[in-house]
């Protein structure tokens, strides 16, 4: 499977959207995306960390909203999106 190509930006934009909706996730002030330099072809080639208000724990429900959108999607190799016709002003994955 061929995997969308994202920017960083666009990576946290889309989980920090989905982050949002969570009321468990309300101390959740930022998600940073950083470049696995190592991995195999079946394995994400980024990784997130969280930034929270005070000191309360990252709750699942934030990981499994990463962790789907690495399923979902590469670290393209630079920050200007790959060209696409389709691509609209504020990025999203189709529900499927």
């Amino acid at each position: 499977m061929n995997k969308e190509k994202r920017t960083a930006s666009e990576l946290a934009a889309l989980i920090m959207r989905e982050i949002r909706e969570l009321p468990e996730c309300d101390h959740i002030t930022r998600v940073a995306i950083t470049r696995l330099f190592k991995h195999t072809p079946h394995q994400p080639n980024w990784r997130f960390s969280w930034a929270v208000n005070g000191s309360w724990a990252v709750p699942e429900a934030a990981f499994k909203v990463a962790e789907k959108f690495q399923a979902q999607a590469d670290l393209a190799m630079s920050e200007r999106s790959e060209p696409s016709s389709r691509r609209s002003a504020v990025p999203t994955f189709g529900h499927g």
